[in-house]
């Protein structure tokens, strides 16, 4: 009587080792099968709409939701004609604190509004954004002050405390209207700029040859350090008259460079062989405001081209 019990059991265990599970219906599509709406037909596969409700898990491993047959390509087939997927949605700063990434980790980064995957082949996140995101400006600025810049030969970091537009937090960097400074992540960037400097020098008119001349730069050290890394340098003499006092140089640059580094730059103005000046916000010669609002050769545009 044991043995007939023994034999019984194992037959009855082997039965339920390969038998479908389904919850909500009789007639599981699947090894495991969730009809969450009750809907399923007795026999037959269900229809496309009874399958909206549907959680599968066929004998091959694959996973089918909103669907009853997923792809035998896939692992998980998701199936829907009015909802989508949300992954993670991580800060940047939650993403930065990630310490060993997996190959291919994808999350949504809510700073950016770009997905990002992590490759290991490069050990960084690349950022899957839409185009136009890319080539749009990420940071345009103007002064509101004149910024006074007396010594010769002084380099003096050029503020912009009015920002029209700052978004480079969304390509890794910053600006601090403290000191001027742009932190910018690797990348291939475009940056524009126009300054005005009045000098105090009237040299340009009495001996061109010893005239005053106002230089701007765009360097990687704060202050009348010289940066190791100069970009778009451009300068011109001072011109006017000593009756007028329109002794002014006007500075236009747009130039290309690539950042292998995060680091800081700083777009920097000196006057040489001369007394100083200033650098204007609202003028075009010396004394009263020219303008009631700031003129457009006062500016600093920055685009982030590519990474």
């Amino acid at each position: 009587m044991k043995k007939k019990f023994i034999i019984v059991y194992a037959i009855l265990c082997s039965s339920f080792a390969f038998t479908q599970v389904g919850i909500n219906t009789k007639n599981p599509q699947g090894v495991f099968n969730v009809d969450g709406g009750k809907d399923n037909p007795l026999t037959g596969t269900p229809t496309s709409i009874q399958q909206v409700n549907d959680f599968v898990v066929t004998s091959e491993g694959s996973v089918g939701i909103g669907t009853t047959v997923p792809g035998s390509a896939s692992a998980l087939d998701i199936t829907s004609s009015n909802k989508g997927i949300l992954i993670p949605r991580l800060t940047t700063n939650q993403i930065n604190a990630i310490s060993t990434p997996s190959n291919g980790l994808q999350l949504m980064n809510t700073d950016t509004g770009c997905l990002q995957i992590y490759s290991t082949v490069s050990n960084k996140w690349n950022n899957l954004c839409p185009q136009s995101n890319v080539f749009v400006p990420k940071f345009i600025a103007y002064r509101t002050t004149d910024l006074t810049a007396m010594a010769n030969n002084v380099r003096y970091n050029v503020v912009f405390n009015s920002l029209l537009f700052n978004e480079l937090n969304t390509v890794g960097g910053s600006y601090n209207p403290s000191n001027g400074g742009f932190t910018l992540s690797p990348g291939l960037y475009e940056v524009s700029y126009g300054l005005i400097g009045i000098s105090n020098d009237a040299g340009y008119q009495n001996n061109p040859a010893t005239a005053d001349v106002f230089i701007a730069a765009f360097e990687n050290l704060s202050g009348d350090a010289a940066g190791s890394e100069i970009h778009g340098t451009s300068m011109e003499p001072n011109k006017g008259t000593t009756t007028a006092n329109t002794r002014n140089s006007t500075l236009f640059k747009t130039f290309y460079f690539r950042n292998t580094t995060t680091q800081t730059f700083y777009l920097k103005a000196k006057f040489y062989n001369g007394t100083g000046g200033i650098i204007s916000a609202n003028k075009i010669f010396s004394g009263a405001a020219s303008y009631n609002q700031p003129h457009l050769d006062n500016f600093i545009s920055i685009k982030k081209l590519i990474e």
